[in-house]
């Protein structure tokens, strides 16, 4: 692999720092949402499922939003008590885009930082 410059290295440093910790956490590698899930044993989906649960509800109730956005989580409260893996699964793997939305803002964070740290 050829690296352009000191930021390139700096990523791809980064990436495989990520490997490691995926390693480290006993995260899966390369996979998709549906085979995490299904691999989990039933009492670690029914955590899951619960805690999305009391999250859902307690977004329905918050005051001051909308009424769409409160029938939405009272949807998604509906369908993770169907037990239906799919319905279960989509918003899972939802939940856990907006986790790695939020991983992904985060390391650009950490880029600028070790980029203003290299200018020192």
């Amino acid at each position: 692999m050829l690296l352009k410059d000191k930021n390139d290295l700096l990523k791809t440093l980064l990436h495989e720092l990520q490997h490691k910790v995926q390693v480290v956490e006993h995260f899966a590698e390369g996979t998709s949402p549906e085979t995490v899930w299904n691999q989990l044993s039933i009492e670690h989906r029914k955590v899951i499922v619960d805690r999305l649960v009391i999250i859902n509800e307690k977004n329905a109730n918050e005051s001051g939003i909308s009424k769409g956005m409160k029938e939405h989580y009272q949807r998604q409260v509906a369908m993770l008590k169907s037990g239906n893996d799919t319905n279960i699964q989509r918003i899972v793997a939802n939940t856990n885009d907006v986790y790695l939305h939020c991983m992904k803002q985060l390391q650009e964070k950490l880029n600028l930082e070790i980029q203003n740290i290299g200018k020192i």
